[in-house]
């Protein structure tokens, strides 16, 4: 049985294109190129849009925090060894480092980084994950609500940050740790 027979395309010219009306960029550059032969000067006055928040909910709670630093009297080795965490953790909040490195970088000796970790730790910015890891606690860790300070929180679980609770210390609350 023979293969049924294509039809045959025939080539005929279907007359003179149509004009094309100008898209907005062959507008703009024909604008620009009239005001460079002509000079004058070009405004750009785009309509206002509402604000709109991309990916999520906002959780300000990071910002209220940094804000609210100076309230909890961190020594000042505590406080380089936090800033040095919060740029130095993997996406999961995780920094690997001894103590002794932790002495090394900073010059210092172990005991003060131990008890500066340790003040850290009292106020929940830093819990130990394993043996020569600190998780950074997320909102720490990730400002502003970026999709990592989401994701972290929701790998931590709410017990994880339920029992690494950060409490601002109010001026009345001179006595707690």
């Amino acid at each position: 049985m023979a293969p049924a027979a294509q039809p045959a395309l025939i080539a005929r010219p279907l007359g003179p294109a149509p004009a094309a009306s100008p898209s907005a960029g062959q507008r703009l550059v024909e604008t620009l190129e009239r005001i460079s032969r002509n000079g004058g000067h070009v405004q750009y006055d785009p309509a206002p849009r509402p604000y709109r928040l991309r990916g999520g909910t906002h959780l300000n709670a990071s910002q209220e925090l940094h804000g609210s630093l100076w309230r909890f009297h961190l020594s000042a080795t505590a406080r380089d060894i936090l800033d040095h965490l919060s740029v130095a953790h993997d996406e999961d909040g995780i920094t690997a480092v001894t103590q002794k490195q932790l002495a090394h970088y900073f010059r210092t000796s172990q005991p003060t980084i131990s008890r500066a970790l340790a003040e850290l730790a009292r106020h929940h910015f830093i819990w130990k994950a394993r043996r020569g890891h600190y998780q950074l606690h997320p909102l720490y860790a990730y400002r502003f609500s970026s999709r990592k300070h989401r994701r972290l929180i929701e790998r931590l679980g709410p017990a994880t940050l339920e029992a690494h609770k950060i409490v601002v210390p109010l001026p009345q609350d001179k006595d707690r740790p």
